[in-house]
């Protein structure tokens, strides 16, 4: 299901629609549909974009299924933008946050539920938005 940016705002998705504005003009199709359940959007890859790995892909996952967390270090999650909490993450590689990120984590410092506890995310855009969140913290 394809939901116009009007829609999104009238479903409470305002940063999702603020986010996939500047998409339109570049691009015949959207680059992910979403429908909100239970306070969260489902993504659903549009068949034909995402050929690449692009971090600026992750910001619309992060805005409605990660930001909830690492916007204010909720369970111990890093802030986005604290370069110094990020650091030694970033330097196990983008393969092990992404693995992380995908089988869930327990810490000494936090925990981190599977998919930030969104299971209808594919690896493939939980891997987005871990790109993102790097891309904002170096």
């Amino acid at each position: 299901m394809i939901v116009p940016t009007s829609v999104l705002r009238l479903l409470g998705c305002a940063p999702l629609a603020a986010s996939l504005a500047p998409l339109a003009p570049a691009q015949s199709k959207p680059v992910f549909t979403a429908e909100p359940t239970q306070n969260r959007a489902v993504f659903t890859k549009v068949p034909g974009t995402l050929t690449t790995s692009d971090a600026a892909n992750g910001k619309p996952i992060y805005d409605v299924s990660c930001q909830s967390c690492h916007k204010n270090g909720v369970m111990g999650a890093p802030k986005v933008g604290d370069k110094a909490t990020w650091a030694p993450r970033i330097a196990q590689g983008l393969d092990k946050l992404v693995s992380n990120s995908i089988k869930g984590y327990k810490g000494a410092k936090g925990m981190m539920p599977p998919k930030g506890g969104n299971p209808k995310l594919t690896d493939s855009q939980v891997r987005y938005a871990v790109e993102y969140m790097v891309q904002q913290s170096r």
